[in-house]
């Protein structure tokens, strides 16, 4: 191999050169009407035709510019044919071989061309900066790596002559190079080929290894640029580089020896520099536009997942909106505008704010709306019903969601209003039916029960013990049944909303040492032993004792009913701050995790033997957990399979609530047995009755009707009265409140029986019954109990009197009214009450004069008062507080009533509360 010295420079005049240009973008321009004529192979494309006619006609006249008459000619055929087609929309098949033929005679002749002029390279400085400019626009133009190396070789031929030019890549394994672009001038331009050579191999793979570029004058025509063969040709090979990496090489030959000189070299290089900056753009355009396909095509599929769900939203008959980040309406459908009565065009882009506004009319209970816009703000899930009047009264279902991307960022959330009006008819309708036959039933079968407690009591005279024994089968069995019927009225009566729950202050040790007395008798004779581990401290809870003696006897019950003969239940409680505990572990078989929540719905065993073996129908855990929801508790369960169960039963503290101390049960300080009066119309209720009063032993005085029981109570003292809601001649509510009104019957403890329970009993703070056994259970307890309270209420108002007189009575007082301070003083003259609660302005005489009347009699200087005003003085407040006296604002809270009453008996004394002997600290509308 030999270096040739440099050849000298020469330099066309300017029409050479132009023409030379000409010539050397021949290749080009037939490429290009080859290219449209070939995709005019099938459908008319008008583009294509396009793009061949002016591709033609541009040839035809440039040609003719520079006497190149053969191409004229050819290219003027071709832009005829193209016009035509353009014309008539269409392409003959004949046609398209005629133009087929004309770009092969373009070819020809553009070679007879080439040969005809001079085509020397223009070697000028001012030529070559300019294809480096050139090149540079090529950076920012081209992004296809085949199109950048196309693109620089046919600018360089204007300023570099060669034969042949091509690129070489490396391949993956950097074992070979393959050839990737080739142009020979002398076959018409660029030709397609493949061909791979090992790395080892020639002057370019010695490029390639070592980075560095190359020159050689007498290079074999046989070894890598593949000239002709048996011929020296001259050669330059630029290797490629990107990010330090050699990608591939620029390879330039020449037929003839040593044409290049080191001025070429070097110039070869900045080429090759242009092409690696022009490689390296367009590889990143090439990551930028990729990276922007596949976000059109993400925004393409989100949109159409979007699309998909906004479709199924709007195909529901729910309500549905999605509420963005910004509080915002992002999507309501149809049904949610409608339920809000504006345009769904005004309900999209709309604040939350103002649709709660629209809504907030429809709302039963405003509640309802504050508990959704709370949720909304909160990440947690909202599930409830509420009642709508707009556009007509419904019941719905409500689910406020959070909805959160794939990685878990919020997004918003969803809300989804159902109309459940159907379903909750039915469930209505079920759980009234459920009553009803529960009801029916269980008045015939307490009856049963009675019958047959007494029959095994002795009532109709000794028996044998074959009878003895059917009898007590017959008894457990009555009593099994009455479980049964008793468990399905509590739970339709939970599912309706009609329990009667009278929350106050339960000391929890009391509650749970009752539940643990219920059960120990079943406990021994299944050979469980019950353990009390108790807290340190005396714990007080808001609930009702009866409902939480239940769901802890349901509970204790159940640890008895699932251990072995042996194990041992045990019961702990205890206070952590904000609430109360009590926990029931027993030592069982266990529950697995997944059945935890099972266990807690109605008539669910976890395995039918258990009903065999235990009896039982799965509703004890139902009823519990329901009652705890109503109490605003919670029952939960943990287990482990093989280790025993734990239940805990958690309930609020009864923050603030005085509770009574406890007094021991006493009975009546008199002689002979107690007295009940029964008034019922029905004589087989009473005889039934009669039998059971008689077995606690207590007389019991039956009569028919509501004057019958008052003459008789006009006879004879009485420790307690039983009477029925349906009397023969009044309704039982109004025998009550006639004896709640008679200043020598007031306190006698009462006992309403009813079929079912009814709110206005509860109200009017009577015990309910509903069987015999309930009845005789209520007395028991009343009976036992200690004495009330007595409040005496001096309130001139016919609507407030017994309104108040109500609360009192639910609170566990006993309540005289009177309505004046005359009857007042005439009643303390006889009775002595524990606590006087008057109003300010009455007629004759005002609150005021009848204080200062009562604090004149040396036995009342201590009693306890209350003053009701809702016309607040400082004045005023002086006078009552100078008269030992509590003051209370009008409308007064009963809570805050009942609260005052109890921190005032049980103190002792008529303590003067500091808000009230100070006016500034009562209401400002008060103050004057």
């Amino acid at each position: 191999m030999s270096v040739t010295s440099p050849l000298p420079t020469t330099t066309p005049d300017p029409f050479a050169e132009i023409r030379a240009e000409f010539a050397g973008g021949l290749g080009a321009r037939i490429e290009t009407m080859r290219t449209a004529l070939g995709r005019l192979d099938g459908p008319f494309r008008v583009k294509e035709a396009d793009t061949l006619f002016r591709a033609a006609h541009s040839l035809t006249g440039t040609a003719a510019s520079f006497g190149a008459e053969g191409l004229a000619h050819v290219a003027g055929d071709l832009e005829a044919l193209a016009r035509n087609w353009l014309a008539r929309g269409a392409v003959a098949a004949e046609e398209r071989r005629a133009a087929l033929a004309a770009v092969a005679e373009l070819e020809s002749a553009a070679r007879e061309y080439r040969a005809t002029i001079q085509t020397g390279p223009l070697r000028s400085p001012a030529a070559r900066l300019a294809v480096v400019g050139e090149l540079t626009s090529l950076i920012h133009a081209a992004v296809d790596m085949r199109e950048i190396f196309r693109g620089a070789i046919l600018k360089v031929q204007r300023v570099l002559d060669f034969r042949r030019a091509s690129v070489v890549l490396i391949d993956d394994s950097r074992t070979t190079y393959s050839l990737h672009t080739l142009f020979d001038r002398a076959r018409g331009g660029f030709l397609d080929g493949e061909a791979v050579f090992p790395i080892a191999q020639g002057i370019t793979g010695e490029a390639i290894q070592t980075g560095r570029p190359v020159r050689v004058d007498g290079l074999p025509g046989t070894e890598g640029i593949l000239l002709q063969e048996g011929r020296h040709v001259s050669a330059m090979i630029v290797p490629l580089h990107v990010n330090d990496r050699v990608i591939g090489a620029l390879n330039f030959g020449h037929e003839d020896e040593g044409v290049y000189t080191e001025e070429d070299l070097d110039w070869a290089v900045v080429l090759g520099r242009q092409i690696e900056t022009s490689l390296y753009y367009s590889k990143l355009l090439s990551t930028i536009a990729e990276q922007r396909e596949a976000l059109a095509r993400e925004h393409a599929l989100v949109q159409g997942q979007r699309n998909q769900l906004e479709a199924l939203i709007d195909a529901s008959d729910a309500a549905i909106m999605l509420v963005g980040r910004d509080h915002r309406i992002a999507h309501a459908n149809a049904e949610m505008a409608k339920l809000v009565g504006i345009p769904r065009e005004a309900v999209l882009g709309a604040s939350v704010d103002s649709l709660h506004r629209f809504l907030a009319g429809s709302f039963v209970d405003p509640a309802a709306l504050a508990v959704q816009q709370k949720a909304l703000t909160l990440d947690a899930t909202l599930r409830d019903r509420f009642e709508l009047t707009f556009p007509r009264r419904a019941v719905y279902q409500r689910v406020v969601a959070p909805v959160r991307q794939g990685g878990g960022a919020p997004l918003g959330h969803s809300v989804l209003y159902r109309d459940v009006t159907h379903e909750v008819e039915g469930e209505r309708a079920k759980s009234e039916f459920v009553s009803v036959v529960s009801h029916e039933l269980r008045t015939p079968m307490t009856s049963v029960k009675t019958s047959l407690s007494l029959l095994l009591g002795g009532a109709a005279g000794a028996m044998g013990e074959p009878a003895r024994e059917l009898l007590e089968i017959a008894h457990r069995n009555a009593d099994r049944l009455i479980r049964l019927v008793n468990d399905l009225l509590d739970l339709s009566r939970l599912e309706a909303g009609r329990m009667d729950l009278r929350l106050g202050p339960v000391n929890l040790a009391e509650a749970v040492e009752s539940s643990v007395e219920a059960v120990t008798g079943f406990a021994n004779e299944q050979g469980v032993a019950i353990a009390l581990a108790p807290a340190g401290e005396a714990i007080v809870v808001r609930a009702m004792r009866d409902r939480l003696e239940q769901v802890i006897v349901n509970l204790l019950a159940n640890a008895v009913k699932f251990s072995a003969r042996g194990k041992r239940v045990t019961v702990r409680w205890w206070s952590d701050g904000e609430g109360a505990v009590v926990e029931v572990q027993d030592q069982g078989p266990g529950i697995a995790p997944e059945h935890l929540e099972a266990i807690f719905e109605p008539f669910r065993q976890l395995d039918s033997s258990t009903t065999r073996e235990h009896g039982g129908v799965g509703l004890g855990l139902a009823i519990s957990q329901n009652i705890m929801r109503a109490l605003g508790g919670k029952l939960r369960a943990e287990s482990e399979v093989g280790a025993g169960s734990r239940f805990f039963v958690r309930l609020p503290l009864a923050l603030g609530q005085p509770l009574a101390p406890p007094a021991a049960p006493t009975e009546p300080g008199r002689a002979g047995p107690l007295v009940v009066l029964i008034a019922h119309s029905d004589h087989d209720w009473q005889r039934l009755a009669a039998a059971r009063l008689q077995a606690e032993g207590w007389r019991a005085v039956p009569v028919a009707t509501g004057a019958a029981a008052l003459e008789r109570l006009r006879e004879e003292r009485v420790d307690l009265i039983v009477i029925a809601l349906d009397l023969a001649d009044t309704h039982g509510i109004d025998l009550l409140q006639k004896l709640q009104r008679d200043p020598q019957l007031f306190e006698i403890p009462v006992v309403i029986v009813a079929e079912m329970e009814s709110p206005v009993i509860a109200n009017e703070g009577t015990a309910l019954a509903t069987t015999v056994e309930e009845a005789v259970e209520h007395a028991r307890r009343l009976l036992r109990a200690p004495t009330r309270d007595m409040v005496l209420l001096v309130e001139d108002d016919p609507l407030l009197r017994p309104t108040l007189g109500k609360v009192l009575r639910r609170a566990g007082y006993s309540c005289f009214p009177v309505a004046n301070g005359r009857e007042a003083l005439a009643f303390i003259r006889t009775r002595r009450p524990q606590l006087v609660i008057t109003d300010y302005r009455m007629p004759e005489m005002n609150g005021l004069a009848f204080l200062r009347e009562l604090r004149n009699d040396p036995a009342c200087k201590s009693l306890p008062v209350i003053m009701l005003t809702g016309h607040v003085s400082r004045d005023l407040a002086r006078q009552i507080a100078d008269l030992s006296a509590e003051l209370a604002a009008k409308p007064i809270k009963p809570k805050l009533l009942v609260a005052t009453v109890a921190r005032l008996i049980h103190s002792g004394e008529a303590a003067v509360d500091s808000h009230a002997a100070d006016p500034s600290l009562a209401p400002p509308e008060a103050q004057s």
